[in-house]
């Protein structure tokens, strides 16, 4: 009897009815068996199929934000249309007396990436069959559930700066905390003793979300930073999808890093392929830097809030990539204490400012490289746009001149080499001349709207286009064919999205107009007709056009299929890239103005 449930709150019952949250949390009811639960029974007493359809849905997920797909708008009721109302400022109205609010699916993902900033769930509820072709209710399904701390959409996210998703597991005298980004993959783990400790590195994080095992003692909620909190599932907390063999790490850090995946799985509502294997790392591999002191040495952040100048990250960062800057944020934010790592470090950047006007070119090639990161994130968790693969295809393009020029360095070192082989392996070619040419330069938003795929890309579909251009011109014909048989002379073709093809023909010479043309639509100054052979092209031309769709689409989703199976390849490239971003920007800080100098270690006698 925890708190008050936010479906009862929904179905009205605003009473103080109390119901235990482990009841509907991320367990929609098996079969029929949520028809039998005492409120709904009485909440479905009067609803409609579609209101029955709405609550067994929203019951799976009582903390989110139910978008209910509903033609061409997601619709919310309830309080979830109040909150869409107040944090949208969209128009509250009402559905045989309940609050209901919408937005159009086509702008949909704007307004729930506002609900994500301020710290909302939302769950996308689809409709899985054409309503056209349905027989009854059209089968609906949650088929995605967004929260601040799984968020991959830029218009969510900090080009420069990671998005976590924490999970902090409390046991008998260690606890566990597991990390993830899953816009890039990064995936770690850590545990200590000392729950102050493992506070500060969560504040280190700032994370967008931490999963917290449900009925977490108070203390271990008191000592947490300022972070959303997501009670979950303690049973969730458990180690059985980890492979734990040689990390290193205690029961209760493999469990966090456990809740995290069983998240992932229940959020993403599929497979995600590009979560990285687990890397464990201590603590005391990093300087521990506390709030207070992040804070007064402006690490990162100023301490008034404004611009980033005069902030540590500011006078180091002369990144051009959005992956080179994150990794750049994460080094000051965790300074390394290992000698072997600074001093391998230190030697990459003194091996680029050998040769100044090197580092110059690759920073010019280097910026033409998109978020690679990011992109195979999209790729692994199957929300990869055309846009999307046109600026992986040509990220993947410039890699080959980069490891080019690399080889052009005077200096050399340990790091350097390894980037040089993860950006020239001999497997990066065959995968650009896979796709390399497929995609016009403007592709649509959504592969489903057509016209992605370049001419000459594949000879069936170039076969289809050529049939519908010829179906068009041969409609294009008929125009002066009926205006020479009819007599008709204003009788022109014409199309619109709603009436398909017609024949419009003014009023004045309707006289005019032959006994097989069916009228179809009436206008003040004009009539519009149709015939049995237009009727005939236009059904062709929507069949040519169904096929090239639908090719286009296979088209689409092979290339993401082969540059699936590649990812682990991908993910090395990325990280070779942003390391070299990293170690460009040290480097270019050794020129003037700045000259700055490696610093020189010395034993203490």
């Amino acid at each position: 009897m925890e708190t008050l449930c936010l479906f009862a709150q929904e179905c009205l019952f605003h009473s103080a009815l109390r119901i235990p949250r482990s009841t509907f949390r991320f367990s929609p009811f098996p079969s029929q068996q949520w028809r039998t639960h005492p409120i709904l029974r009485v909440a479905m007493a009067k609803s409609t199929p579609m209101m029955e359809q709405y609550l067994r849905l929203k019951a799976a997920h009582p903390d989110a934000i139910l978008f209910f797909h509903l033609g061409d708008f997601y619709e919310a009721f309830f309080d979830d249309a109040k909150i869409l109302s107040s944090e949208l400022d969209v128009v509250l109205t009402s559905r045989n007396g309940n609050p209901m609010a919408g937005v159009p699916i086509r702008r949909g993902e704007a307004y729930m990436n506002r609900l994500l900033k301020r710290g909302h769930k939302v769950a996308i509820c689809k409709q899985m069959e054409d309503p056209r072709k349905a027989t009854g209710l059209v089968r609906r399904e949650v088929v995605r559930v967004l929260t601040p701390g799984t968020a991959i959409d830029e218009g969510t996210l900090v080009a420069g700066e990671n998005n976590y998703l924490c999970a902090l597991c409390p046991g008998e005298d260690r606890y566990g905390l597991a990390t993830l980004d899953l816009s890039t993959g990064e995936f770690t783990s850590t545990d200590s003793a000392d729950l102050t400790e493992l506070a500060d590195e969560i504040s280190r994080l700032a994370p967008s979300e931490l999963l917290l095992p449900e009925g977490a003692s108070q203390p271990v909620k008191e000592a947490l930073p300022s972070v959303l909190v997501t009670p979950f599932p303690p049973e969730a907390f458990n180690a059985s999808s980890i492979d734990g063999a040689g990390l290193g790490l205690s029961e209760e850090g493999l469990r966090a890093a456990g809740a995290i995946l069983s998240y992932v799985g229940e959020t993403q509502k599929r497979a995600v392929e590009h979560i990285r294997e687990l890397e464990a790392y201590s603590l005391r591999e990093r300087m521990d830097l506390d709030p207070f002191t992040v804070s007064s040495l402006e690490l990162v952040k100023p301490l008034r809030e404004g611009q980033e100048r005069g902030t540590l990250l500011h006078v180091l960062d002369r990144t051009v990539t959005s992956m080179g800057r994150r990794r750049l944020r994460r080094a000051i934010l965790s300074p390394l204490t290992d000698r072997g790592k600074i001093e391998a470090r230190l030697e990459a950047v003194e091996a680029l400012t050998q040769d100044d006007m090197l580092i110059d070119e690759l920073q010019t090639l280097i910026k033409d490289v998109h978020d690679l990161e990011r992109l195979i994130g999209k790729l692994g968790t199957s929300r990869m746009r055309p846009i999307d693969l046109l600026l992986l295809q040509k990220t993947l393009a410039q890699v080959p001149l980069i490891a080019q020029k690399l080889t052009e360095s005077k200096g050399s070192s340990e790091l350097l080499e390894a980037i040089k082989e993860a950006l020239g392996s001999d497997k990066v070619e065959p995968l650009c001349k896979g796709f390399g040419n497929m995609l016009v330069e403007q592709p649509p938003v959504d592969a489903r709207d057509g016209g992605l795929i370049r001419v000459g890309y594949d000879e069936q579909l170039d076969r289809l286009h050529n049939e519908e251009r010829a179906l068009r011109a041969q409609i294009a014909a008929l125009e002066s064919t009926e205006r020479e048989r009819t007599g008709i002379p204003s009788l022109k073709v014409g199309y619109n999205r709603v009436f398909g093809y017609y024949i419009e023909v003014t009023k004045t010479h309707l006289d005019k107009v032959p006994p097989e043309y069916a009228r179809r639509q009436t206008l003040t100054s004009a009539e519009r007709f149709v015939t049995d052979e237009l009727k005939g092209y236009e059904q062709r031309i929507s069949l040519v056009k169904e096929r090239a769709l639908s090719l286009e689409i296979e088209l689409f989703e092979r290339a993401l299929e082969s540059l699936a199976s590649e990812i682990t390849l991908l993910q090395s490239i990325a990280d070779a890239l942003s390391k070299l971003d990293f170690f460009l920007s040290l480097a270019s800080k050794r020129r003037p103005p700045q000259r700055l100098h490696a610093p020189a270690f010395h034993r203490q006698a």
